[in-house]
């Protein structure tokens, strides 16, 4: 069998020979061109910048940081000192007084200090640097200070009644500091926080109890003074937290005398 082979044929056969061919070397050139552009992205050679796409703010996290273990915290608060307490200075009320330790008497009250520039630590609450409540307590005024209060240094009295040690724990604001030294030097500093005045008939196992946060309670007496009974029908409480970037620090002796 044979194939015709006119004239019109063999231009076609020409024809499609030609589009066959250029077909083939677009395809070669699409081919080499990605393999340029592959290879120019691996090389960092086109960076991408105007490629918009999904942004970069989503973090899956750092598996080194994940799964490493880490070092645990230390805290930046000293250790609590077992030394004695010695004084508590209010500065802003001059207030620089030595601390005896009380506790509760054979009827469960609160025992009070017997000299008027005393001041209590309750041995049933919290020592001062252990994180929670520790309780002081002081008298308001006395029968013969007079107006030197507790500078008053005559044996006898230096005239009618007068202030004691916390007579100005009424006047006390937010943010007035108080200190606790112990007598290695130790002084923990507190910075008030509160101030209220409650009757002397109330349930004070709440005012003295243990708290979450290191503060120190301050008591003495308030309201009218009754003549008949000798006492004051209401009590002046006052809790400052302690300064936790403060920790205790020694410091030098107190100059005052008890």
């Amino acid at each position: 069998m044979t194939f015709p082979v006119d004239g019109s044929d063999g231009r076609r056969a020409r024809r499609w020979n030609r589009l066959s061919l250029i077909a083939l070397t677009m395809g070669i050139v699409m081919l080499l061109s990605s393999a340029v552009l592959g290879v120019l992205l691996l090389g960092n050679t086109f960076d991408g910048d105007d490629f918009e796409g999904p942004g970069d703010s989503v973090e899956f996290g750092n598996p080194e940081v994940v799964n490493t273990p880490q070092p645990t915290p230390t805290s930046a608060v000293e250790p609590p000192s077992d030394s004695p307490i010695e004084r508590i200075l209010i500065a802003g009320y001059e207030v620089d007084a030595p601390v005896i330790v009380l506790g509760l008497d054979e009827n469960n009250v609160m025992e009070s200090p017997d000299e008027p520039c005393d001041v209590a630590w309750y041995d049933f609450t919290s020592y001062p640097g252990s994180g929670s409540n520790a309780v002081f307590s002081g008298h308001v005024d006395w029968f013969n200070l007079g107006a030197a209060g507790c500078k008053c240094e005559d044996p006898n009295g230096c005239g009618g009644a007068g202030g004691a040690v916390f007579w100005d724990l009424k006047n006390m604001v937010m943010g007035d500091l108080i200190e606790v030294r112990l007598q290695d030097g130790t002084v923990y500093k507190y910075e008030v926080i509160s101030r209220r005045q409650v009757s002397g008939s109330s349930d004070f196992r709440e005012i003295v109890s243990a708290t979450e946060k290191e503060i120190i309670t301050l008591i003495t007496c308030g309201g009218t003074f009754d003549a008949g009974r000798g006492h004051y029908n209401d009590r002046v409480v006052l809790q400052a937290e302690r300064i936790l970037d403060a920790p205790g620090v020694a410091a030098p002796s107190a100059s005052a005398s008890p």
